[in-house]
């Protein structure tokens, strides 16, 4: 184990070390309440140093799971400062998105009205309490395992409020009839239907898998396969596609190094 965590071949990471000196950024927590899901939702909204209400508009991130990339673990507000003190992504106002008791599955997996309270209720919050970007180009959704599936479906059905899909170890694997029987005789990756049956989005992606994340109980793919096949469809289909295979299995010490590579990959030309 090296001193940035995971096993032996994994890459350094860099950005969540904290830089003495470096300015830091505010989280500040609210709760947010959806007409569309008739409950109440908690979020954290990570500003960066300097904000300003006035201004530039700054981009956007929303991450499912939130508070497991505020953990100390995950560190993800001093990957933000890091990134954005060196200039290599734009200021950019972060929304963790907060789970709601029992609810984790029944949002993450796709659900039209999670993604509806997101387009159209959450993401107007948001640009109603802070300067942030009206530009899907520079709005960013993400999150892992699950709430990577989140995002790319986000994506498939509001194109127009979500530009960027950011996907760590995505379980792409999910279809409804995989789920409830998961053999080789289900299919996997309803996504990949999905887009296919699509006429081609104005949506860039950045996914990524580990080594370990393979079927190794002969179940028709799992994590990594799964991602290596919308990988190459979305491709085909004409989708701009950042993939990146890390050295690690189904787990925070991968992903935390992982989120800055996605970011940089989706904002970071976008100065």
């Amino acid at each position: 184990m090296s001193e940035f965590g995971g096993a032996a071949g994994a890459r350094p990471q860099p950005w969540r070390v904290k830089l003495a000196g470096k300015p830091e950024g505010r989280v500040e927590h609210h709760v947010v309440s959806s007409q569309i899901q008739k409950l109440d939702r908690p979020i954290d909204v990570y500003t960066p140093p300097g904000y300003r209400p006035d201004g530039s508009p700054y981009a956007l991130l929303l991450l499912f799971d939130g508070q497991a990339y505020l953990s100390a673990e995950q560190g993800m507000p001093t990957t933000m400062d890091n990134l954005i003190a060196s200039a290599t992504i734009p200021s950019t106002v972060a929304v963790l998105v907060g789970n709601v008791a029992d609810r984790r599955l029944t949002d993450l997996v796709p659900n039209p009205e999670f993604a509806d309270f997101m387009a159209k209720e959450l993401v107007p919050w948001v640009r109603s309490h802070y300067n942030v970007t009206t530009d899907p180009s520079r709005t960013v959704v993400g999150g892992y395992s699950a709430g990577g599936l989140a995002a790319a479906y986000m994506g498939f059905r509001h194109p127009g409020v979500f530009g960027n899909v950011l996907s760590q170890s995505g379980a792409f694997w999910w279809a409804p009839e995989h789920y409830q029987n998961a053999d080789s005789t289900t299919e996997t990756n309803w996504m990949v239907r999905q887009f296919l049956a699509s006429p081609t989005l104005p949506v860039k992606f950045y996914l990524d898998a580990g080594t370990f994340e393979m079927d190794s109980a002969g179940e028709g793919g799992d994590i990594l396969e799964a991602s290596r096949h919308l990988r190459d469809v979305l491709r085909a289909k004409g989708y701009e596609v950042h993939y990146q295979q890390f050295v690690g299995g189904h787990d925070g010490l991968s992903w935390r190094g992982t989120l800055a590579d996605g970011l940089i990959a989706l904002l970071g030309s976008k100065q």
